[in-house]
Order: structure tokens, then C-alpha cells, then sequence
């Protein structure tokens, strides 16, 4: 699967009981133009129709196996593990790329070979593949980064191999491990983000960041466990744990009413003034008088 001039990039799909989206998710990879290609399917033995999709998909490029495991960090390592690209992807099997996006990433790297880590934008899309949502994310630093929680969209993501093989894979013990896995990636490379819809996020009540409630908790965990956070700059140590406030105005606990969240807002912006500015839809909400403020102070608030 070699090509001259042409790196090899892996596609690792990790996969349970989601084969409603399976074959539209397939289709999206395997009609991109880059070649060559490698399709890494690891599924836990769903007891849906996936396996009647992978057997009928007779692509050269796609590998899959069907088996229990434990979860879906173990999916992902099981693919990183038999990934052969010099370039790896990880795409659930939910999400579909758009025409184009993996040339395009390919020809970034290639134009940036610092960076080791690329993601791109990713639009909402519902069940039926309509867009719902779609926006664009800043350009990558340590300021946007934590001022958006970590918001890093895995369908729009792709890193450099020799990552893997610095920092390890997901780890299990956190319910989001894409997030903690692209925190410690930002720590060991240079990260870059391509100004491009490069994929389509499907939202539908099975997903997994649809387990709601245990979030904050779990990327508080993450924020507070990270040595790369604890060796960071104290700029950085300050966003970093300022973000936990920020993703309690996304994510609040069962329990937590308004005024919980307006003493998250208010920490926040005391310990990341600069979140401010991404962060005015919640601020607006929560804060009374603060839309008056900004009308007054727009370039100050």
C-alpha cells in the first residue's frame, strides 16, 4: 500500500452497535482521493448490523475485526496498534469526512513538517446527514485552546505516528479520552489548525458525549492529573485550570442551578480574564447587567 511521494494514512474506526451510520461513515473514507489508504475498523462485537455492513464492503484498503472489548479506548489502541500510516486518523463510526479533507491534510503537513497535529472544523449533522451546526474554531494556541475547553473535534483530527509511539494511546480511566489524549499531544508537538470543514459531526442520543452529566467531573479529572499541565507555565497552569470553570457553564452537574454557574462564570474570568471574549453567550446568560456592560465596553468586555 505504498505510493510514491505519497504518505500512507491510517483510519481507525472505532465501532459498537453503530452500523445505522456504519456504511455512510466507510463511504466517506474509502471516496476520498488520497491514496494510499488503510481502513482500520476494531468493532466490539455489535450485536447490531455492522457486520453484515464490514462483509459487504470488498474495498482493498479496509481491515476490520470483530470482538469484545473493553470499551472504546481499547477499540482505538487495538487500531493504533495495527495502523501502518506514517499519518493516523481516528474517526467514529457515526462521523463522515468530507470530499477532500484527507488530501487536504496531507498537503498540510507536508507544507507544515513541524506540526505534528492538525485538526480542521467539523458542522453538526443529524441523523439523516442534514447540518444542523456549523461554525469555525480559532487558529490553534494554549489561550483558545482552554478557553474553549478543549474543544478539538476528533472527526476533524489527524497526527503524526511517531506521537503515538511518544505519549502512548487513550487511556480508559477517563470517560473523555480524545480530550485528554490531544492534551498531552499539544504538549509534545507543535499543533496547527486548517481553516476548512473537514468533517460532519453526527448528533444523535447514542453518542457517548451524550452521557451528559459525569463531564465536568471527568475533564476536571483530566485538567488535574495532567504532568504536562503541572510542568506548564504558570500562564498556561492558570488557563488550563481556569478551563474547568468554563466547561461547568457547557456541562453542569445534576444538581447545580444558576447561581452554581454564575460563581463558575465569575471564577473563570477572574483566574482567564482573555476567556471573556469566548465565552459572552454564558456570560450574558448568567450575568445580569453584563449585556449592558458589553453595549457600553464592547472592546473591553
Amino acid at each position: 500500500m505504498s505510493s510514491p511521494g505519497k504518505p500512507l494514512l491510517s483510519i481507525v474506526v472505532p465501532s459498537y452497535n453503530q452500523g445505522r451510520y456504519l456504511r455512510q461513515t466507510l463511504a466517506s473514507i474509502l471516496s476520498q482521493s488520497h491514496r494510499p489508504l488503510e481502513v482500520i475498523v476494531v468493532d466490539g462485537a455489535s450485536k447490531d448490523e455492522t457486520l453484515d455492513v464490514l462483509k459487504s464492503v470488498t474495498a482493498p484498503e479496509l481491515r476490520w475485526l470483530s470482538e469484545k472489548d473493553g470499551g472504546p479506548a481499547d477499540a482505538v489502541n487495538k487500531g493504533l496498534a495495527m495502523a501502518r500510516g506514517e499519518f493516523i486518523g481516528i474517526q467514529s463510526a457515526d462521523d463522515i469526512y468530507y470530499p477532500e479533507a484527507l488530501a487536504t491534510v496531507i498537503a498540510f503537513f507536508a507544507d507544515h513538517p513541524d506540526c505534528g497535529f492538525v485538526y480542521g472544523d467539523a458542522e453538526g449533522i443529524d441523523v439523516e446527514g442534514r447540518v444542523t451546526y456549523s461554525g469555525t474554531l480559532p487558529p490553534f494556541s494554549f489561550e483558545s485552546l482552554f478557553a474553549m475547553r478543549m474543544t478539538i473535534p476528533q472527526s476533524s483530527s489527524f497526527f503524526r505516528r511517531e506521537l503515538v509511539e511518544q505519549i502512548g494511546g487513550w487511556d480508559g480511566a477517563f470517560h473523555q479520552c480524545d480530550l485528554h489524549f490531544w492534551l498531552r499531544m499539544v504538549f509534545h508537538t507543535r499543533a496547527c489548525k486548517i481553516d476548512r470543514q473537514l468533517s460532519g459531526w453526527r448528533i444523535h442520543p447514542e453518542q457517548r458525549t451524550q452521557a451528559g452529566k459525569g463531564l465536568w467531573r471527568d475533564y476536571c479529572r483530566i485538567i488535574e492529573s495532567s504532568a504536562e499541565v503541572a510542568r506548564a507555565s504558570p500562564e498556561i497552569r492558570r488557563m488550563a485550570y481556569a478551563s474547568r470553570h468554563i466547561m461547568a457553564l457547557d456541562y453542569p452537574p445534576t444538581g447545580k442551578g444558576l447561581w452554581w454557574q454564575r460563581g463558575k462564570a465569575l471564577q473563570a474570568i477572574t483566574r482567564f480574564p482573555r476567556s471573556r471574549r469566548y465565552i459572552r453567550h454564558h456570560l450574558k446568560r448568567l450575568l445580569p447587567g453584563y449585556e449592558r456592560l458589553l453595549a457600553r465596553f464592547p472592546h473591553r468586555l
